[in-house]
């Protein structure tokens, strides 16, 4: 009697499941700003009272203390929160579709200040977000909650939702499918306190973790290698059609997107002949933005449409002479004011792109305040101790003046001078010093990481640009100790040290980089 009565009752939410999923095909919806609460409830097993309009709303005072920008002087920082917001964007957006995903934690770095006080100088505080639910309205209030934010406008809509259902005509108190949402509601997998997150939060190592998913990353990483494979053809044939020594991607994107890029740009080229000669010998990199980075790059935004990068093509030759003579007169004037401190655009090592006319006036802003106040003090020499074998990297507006993990001076634009070469006297020991044991982890770092891709057979171990390098020593040195966690080699695998486990489409198995006592 007990085994037909239960397969009654999961026949029974069966076809209320199948239903929902039928519903949620039938009507398609975008990517945001259209209501999805009845299809995202149904597909639940529990109505939403949130909408992805609604939701993008609430979110806005959460966005404003972990926006990227706000950690120009923190690259590790910045680039975790770039990394977890993409994560959050995919969520909501596989919410909105009724898609269910796998339990997760999110990081975020968010800004703290006083009311009033100037938000460069703000400190910040690391939260972890659980994200648990397959509901748009509990996901969002879960994110606020944790950050310490305002619920306010959350309780209205609900509330709002709530009085619209009571003023509905009276119907029957219980309906079967009641009884269906609150079986899956108390015991499916959307229950945080249910045994499938309770035997997942004991099982999650990296042995079990990797067990279940190294299928998965093999399976995409074929598939990306066949789009690797098809890119650099259409590149190969791009360059030698125009004469260009390089085509790259540099985008948060994927790169399922530079076929789109190349048929436009060449369509384009069709179109301005003209064009064509400007172009030869140089590298055309699809970013983010549109110019010539500090490299000599053509950067060209893939998020643009052709005619905004015909003005930049059309006088490539001008715009390249001008900026890279002057960028590097620029750069020795204001290190011999510093008495030979080396200027960076941007940190070792690091990829972000950094336009030549963005940086070229950073150099000549701060070089212009420098002279400015050697004049006015009337000194012979801004700074008595020879800085040559020191660097510095030039910043945003936003920011405030710190030394990086790798030893450079980080230096924000609008610092007073006075204040600036205070910095530079009482840091000199500090940075030397970072930079010395910076140089000794590297080195241990990289004899590490060759050993793991021996010991493994890994294709590629690499790490996050917001793992730093002494968290990459102490993964590495985890997994030579307790080597049954990978359980066998993985031939050919590529592995990505990071802040939480993933397998991305290119292939790549991420793992947290503290995974040793995650396991725990």
């Amino acid at each position: 009697m007990l085994m037909v009565l239960r397969h009654a009752i999961w026949s029974r939410i069966g076809l209320v499941k199948r239903g929902a999923d039928a519903f949620c095909r039938s009507f398609p919806t975008p990517s945001f700003g259209v209501n999805i609460t009845v299809a995202a409830g149904i597909r639940c097993g529990h109505r939403s009272f949130l909408t992805a309009g609604e939701a993008a709303i609430a979110l806005r005072p959460f966005y404003f203390v972990v926006h990227p920008d706000l950690f120009g002087q923190h690259p590790r920082e910045r680039a975790v929160n770039e990394e977890s917001l993409k994560q959050l964007r995919e969520l909501l957006d596989n919410i909105q579709i009724g898609q269910t995903f796998q339990p997760r934690r999110i990081t975020f770095y968010v800004r703290e200040g006083k009311k009033g006080s100037n938000s460069a100088n703000a400190g910040f505080r690391m939260v972890t977000t659980p994200l648990l639910s397959n509901d748009m309205y509990k996901t969002v209030e879960s994110v606020l909650q944790t950050c310490q934010l305002p619920l306010d406008f959350l309780h209205q809509i609900k509330d709002r939702r709530s009085k619209v259902r009571q003023d509905k005509p009276a119907q029957s108190q219980y309906t079967s499918r009641d009884y269906s949402n609150e079986f899956l509601r108390m015991y499916g997998p959307d229950n945080p306190n249910s045994a499938y997150f309770r035997k997942m939060k004991m099982n999650l190592s990296l042995r079990s973790w990797l067990r279940a998913n190294v299928l998965k990353a093999q399976s995409n990483q074929q598939l990306h290698d066949a789009m690797k494979k098809y890119n650099a053809e259409i590149c190969a044939a791009l360059c030698e059609e125009f004469g260009l020594a390089d085509v790259q991607w540099n985008c948060i994107w994927s790169d399922r997107f530079l076929k789109g890029c190349i048929v436009s740009f060449r369509r384009m080229c069709e179109r301005n002949v003209h064009i064509r000669n400007n172009l030869k010998g140089h590298v055309l990199v699809f970013a983010e933005a549109t110019g010539m980075c500090v490299e000599g790059h053509v950067i060209l935004d893939a998020r643009d449409v052709p005619n905004d990068w015909i003005h930049l093509l059309s006088s490539l030759s001008e715009y390249k002479e001008g900026f890279e003579k002057n960028v590097r007169i620029a750069e020795e004037k204001l290190s011999k004011l510093l008495h030979g401190l080396r200027v960076l655009p941007r940190h070792k090592g690091a990829t972000r792109i950094v336009l030549v006319h963005e940086y070229y006036n950073r150099v000549m802003m701060l070089e212009e305040m420098l002279r400015q106040y050697k004049t006015e003090i009337g000194v012979k020499e801004l700074l008595s101790e020879e800085m040559g074998d020191l660097d510095m990297v030039l910043e945003g507006l936003s920011g405030s003046l710190s030394v990086s993990t790798t030893g450079s001076f980080v230096v924000p634009m609008g610092v007073s001078p006075e204040r600036l070469l205070t910095f530079l006297r009482d840091k000199t020991g500090v940075a030397r010093q970072t930079k010395a044991t910076h140089q000794r982890l590297r080195e241990k770092e990289e004899s590490l990481i060759a050993k793991c891709q021996r010991e493994f057979q890994l294709a590629s171990l690499v790490k996050d640009i917001s793992v730093s390098s002494e968290q990459m020593v102490v993964c590495c040195e985890a997994l030579l100790r307790e080597p049954r966690e990978i359980n066998r080699p993985l031939p050919g695998g590529h592995i990505q040290v990071s802040q939480y486990y993933d397998v991305n489409y290119e292939g790549e198995l991420c793992i947290p980089w503290n995974w040793a006592s995650l396991g725990k």
